[in-house]
């Protein structure tokens, strides 16, 4: 026995489209509070995100890695991390791997925000 399916009407847009659209309304509203956080806390959206990342990682990072890791350039991602450096946020130190490089790592106040 067939079983009937229910017939759609022919301007509902297939379901891999609403998903899509869900989605990105979805993303729109978590920029939104991105943004709002970012200018509560005197911060701009990359800076934010560079925290985030930060933090996931837990040790120190190279500024390279962050620049990739947000799909920014290495200029954008310099001068947010010389402005998250004036804030007291993070802090540049030596890279256990290698002397050389510099590591990036959140400060307390960092971890705090």
């Amino acid at each position: 026995m067939k079983t009937k399916r229910p017939l759609l009407r022919h301007d509902t847009p297939a379901k891999s489209e609403r998903i899509v659209r869900a989605t990105t309304r979805i993303a729109s509203v978590l920029r939104s509070g991105a943004w709002q956080f970012a200018t509560t806390e005197g911060l701009n959206p990359t800076q934010v995100d560079i925290l985030e990342a930060l933090l996931s990682r837990g040790g120190g990072v190279r500024l390279s890695w962050i620049a990739q890791h947000l799909g920014v350039t290495a200029a954008s991602a310099s001068d947010s991390i010389t402005s998250l450096t004036t804030k007291g946020l993070i802090e540049k130190g030596r890279d256990s791997a290698d002397g050389r490089a510099v590591a990036l790592r959140l400060t307390r106040s960092g971890q705090d925000l």
